[in-house]
């Protein structure tokens, strides 16, 4: 008789993780983190990997952690940084032939 894990039976599908992130990055009042993502999609008959970034700013309100998308002006310097070592690591990536 065979055994299954727990986790193949589970009907949840498996949290879509990023490729590669930078940070978090502190701003003093919040943590900047940059996520590159990737993504398969059909384009001319041929599958294509894409690729997408997203910034999250994470505070901390009373004892309870949030998550925005809106940033502060002192934020802003961060998230150029980070949003510079994902431009980087996409043109790495796009040299090792990746589109």
């Amino acid at each position: 008789m065979t055994q299954r894990s727990q986790s193949t039976r589970s009907s949840k599908p498996e949290k879509k993780k990023p490729v590669q992130s930078f940070g978090p990055y502190g701003t003093g009042s919040a943590l900047i983190e940059v996520a590159v993502w990737s993504n398969e999609i059909e384009s001319d008959g041929r599958t294509v990997e894409v690729f997408s970034v997203s910034v999250t700013r994470s505070y901390k309100q009373g004892d309870v952690w949030k998550r925005s998308s809106s940033f502060r002006v002192q934020d802003l310097p961060v998230v150029q940084y980070g949003l510079g070592k994902a431009y980087a690591y996409l043109m790495d990536q796009k040299g090792n032939g990746s589109e």
